[in-house]
């Protein structure tokens, strides 16, 4: 067990520092708030992670007495489960507990490569954030304010390219590109650059690369679109439910309804 504990704490990701990343930030943007979030909310993450798995080292060791908490923390990781008063400072995920940590510790080095010169990412990880729905109000809001449009009028909308996140060579001039999601219920098609029916065995398909827009509703009605597009939810797990995120928008042959029976959706975290 105690070997167990020894190697989280060695990948565990190291903190990015917050007072430095605050340095020189005026009028950097919209997104720069969004990151700075971001970078709080894993510092706290890693510091009770850290904290609780050293007092749990310890007790292992006999240096302290185990608490009620320490051996609800233990079973846990031995079950390979993350420990529930890690997700009460986390995000929603249903990965065991190693993939989890695999995955926190790429969440943060994203924070810590952005770090580097705060400057919006080519392409940006949307899984990889703990609270994806700020980063689409940035988007909202950064698109608003360039042509002074009013936010309650502005909306986000969905362009799917033909690349990968690797082949992403610069930021989007409008908007800003996103990868990491993955289609249930359906697959992408990229020569016909829409939704078709998912092949034998199947269960998801990763997405090209998504470019994010924000466009004013009053000059541009998102009805206008509806005839060839499906509105697909966006969740954050494949639990579906309250994990909702936004509504994306697929391009279809088919009529929408099919994918609405097929229960097709865009999940931000397979397992």
């Amino acid at each position: 067990a105690l070997l167990v504990v020894d190697d989280i704490l060695e990948r565990l990701p190291p903190q990015v520092q917050v007072s430095q990343a605050r340095l020189g930030m005026e009028d950097r943007g919209k997104y720069i708030h969004v990151f700075l979030q971001e970078i709080e909310r894993s510092k706290l993450l890693t510091g009770i992670i850290k904290s609780s798995l050293i007092e749990l080292g310890s007790c292992l060791k006999g240096d302290i007495q185990a608490s009620e908490a320490t051996d609800t923390m233990m079973l846990s990781i031995a079950n390979n489960k993350v420990p529930s008063m890690w997700e009460k400072a986390a995000y929603p995920s249903l990965l065991p507990l190693g993939a989890w940590v695999s995955n926190l510790s790429d969440r943060v080095h994203q924070l810590l490569e952005w770090s580097n010169d705060f400057q919006l990412p080519k392409v940006t990880w949307l899984s990889g954030l703990f609270v994806p729905e700020s980063f689409l109000t940035a988007v909202a809001q950064a698109t608003a304010v360039r042509n002074e449009w009013p936010l309650e009028h502005t909306m986000i909308q969905t362009e799917v390219t033909k690349k990968r996140h690797t082949e992403i060579g610069a930021s989007a001039r409008d908007g800003a590109y996103v990868h990491g999601l993955d289609l249930e219920g359906a697959r992408w098609d990229d020569r016909a650059a829409c939704l078709e029916e998912s092949r034998p065995k199947e269960l998801t398909c990763a997405m090209p690369v998504l470019l994010l827009k924000a466009i004013n509703t009053q000059m541009h009605s998102p009805e206008s679109d509806a005839g060839d597009a499906y509105a697909c939810p966006v969740y954050r797990t494949q639990q579906r439910g309250v994990t909702k995120v936004f509504m994306a928008s697929l391009r279809t042959k088919a009529p929408p309804a099919k994918w609405t029976l097929s229960g097709t959706a865009l999940i931000l975290e397979c397992e």
